[in-house]
């Protein structure tokens, strides 16, 4: 990375550092519990949304799996992000740590914020891959620019400012 470009990206995520002074939470995947202003309107948001409110929320986590891996094969972040969730979790499907990190990583590249965060987490403890802290960095780094708050501690912690 050339010089003016690390600085840019490190006076964008001071700036960012600067305006959050929240704790850690867990990290949250569904679009109930974070800001949908954060995804844009479109029918698989809104599918997304139906999915969790008749499926998930009844307990239903089979159907609601099966309806975001149709969304996720697709190439759609969020759904490719909660199917990672739900490989990581076991819910609706076998747990299978490889195919969350599969399914995270793909939610990440394609520039899901939380994607971004929980493919960082991965390399940090060596979730379905081998540990890399240099690759965690990079992804908290990612989501800390996009204003992921659990990312943007993560950095701070990390040191992770530049890269």
């Amino acid at each position: 990375m050339n010089d003016k470009k690390a600085v840019d990206v490190s006076e964008k995520i001071l700036l960012i550092l600067g305006n959050c002074d929240r704790k850690i939470k867990r990290r949250e995947v569904f679009p109930g519990m974070m800001p949908e202003a954060y995804y844009k309107p479109c029918k698989e948001l809104d599918i997304c949304n139906e999915l969790i409110d008749e499926y998930f929320n009844a307990g239903q986590y089979e159907k609601c799996f099966e309806g975001h891996l149709m969304l996720a094969e697709q190439g759609y972040p969020l759904a490719e992000c909660q199917v990672g969730y739900f490989y990581y979790e076991g819910l609706g499907v076998k747990a299978d740590l490889e195919r969350a990190f599969y399914w995270t990583k793909k939610a990440a590249e394609h520039g899901d914020r939380d994607g971004q965060c929980n493919l960082a987490w991965f390399y940090e403890e060596g979730i379905g891959t081998s540990k890399d802290m240099e690759k965690a960095k990079h992804w908290y780094r990612q989501a800390a620019l996009q204003g992921h708050d659990m990312a943007i501690e993560k950095c701070k912690a990390l040191n992770a400012i530049t890269e």
